[in-house]
């Protein structure tokens, strides 16, 4: 499922070509979509809606929908904060129609510079959005990166933590149906990518490990909020 996890192309793992004048675009300004695309894209959409996964923002610079859900099991962060079971967070997902294109040039720095801002910009969304809806039980964001392989982990925690998002380090322990079902997500990200930009696709999708990393509703607030957007 796209919404289920961040799982668009790598963010870090890429070597990044110096800036050039390629192209960088959306899906919504591409052309007509194939067969393969409009597939792909009702199934996911179809998993959306079995899911609850919302559209918060209607703005086209965000790039992000994100889902409510409550803990089932306490979680410790880095840093040593602590969330019981039962506390509501949202789960952040990108919106892969809206996350920019490589351009011929592949991932150049002008492509990373644009993703970034985007995504900086759907959490300042996100956070008025929480405040003006009067989520105040939403203790915080969360996100299952899927943005590398296994052996890119470190970059992709690394990477997140650039926006204030902090490891897991306490969560429930791994079963065999858990990894049956990450591969499954894994073969659904590479058809996503080849559906929606194929030059992104590489084999090693399939090997995609997951950054478990959490955001909380003070931090998002300060570093995020509108001006005027209550801090916690």
């Amino acid at each position: 499922m796209e919404e289920h996890n961040w799982d668009f192309v790598a963010v870090y793992g890429q070597n990044f070509d110096r800036p050039s004048k390629a192209l960088v675009h959306s899906d919504e300004t591409s052309s007509q979509p194939g067969w393969l695309a409009r597939l792909v894209f009702g199934l996911d959409a179809r998993l959306r809606r079995h899911f609850g996964v919302i559209e918060y923002s209607s703005d086209p610079d965000c790039m992000c929908r994100i889902e409510l859900r409550r803990l089932d099991h306490a979680i410790t962060l880095s840093d040593g904060s602590e969330l019981s079971p039962g506390e509501e967070f949202v789960q952040l997902h990108f919106w892969n129609e809206r996350v920019p294109h490589y351009g011929g040039a592949g991932a150049t720095f002008q492509w990373a510079r644009q993703f970034n801002r985007m995504l900086a910009h759907s959490l300042r969304e996100l956070s008025a959005f929480l405040s003006r809806h009067d989520l105040d039980a939403v203790r915080g964001v969360r996100a299952d990166a899927a943005l590398g392989t296994i052996d890119q982990m470190d970059q992709v925690v690394r990477f997140c933590g650039h926006f204030g998002f902090k490891p897991v380090k306490t969560t429930a322990p791994a079963t065999v149906g858990a990894h049956f079902h990450r591969f499954g997500e894994n073969i659904l990200i590479g058809l996503l990518i080849l559906a929606h930009n194929r030059r992104a696709f590489r084999l090693d999708c399939l090997r995609r490990g997951r950054a478990d990393v959490f955001l909380t509703r003070a931090k998002l607030d300060e570093r995020f909020g509108h001006a005027g957007a209550p801090t916690r």
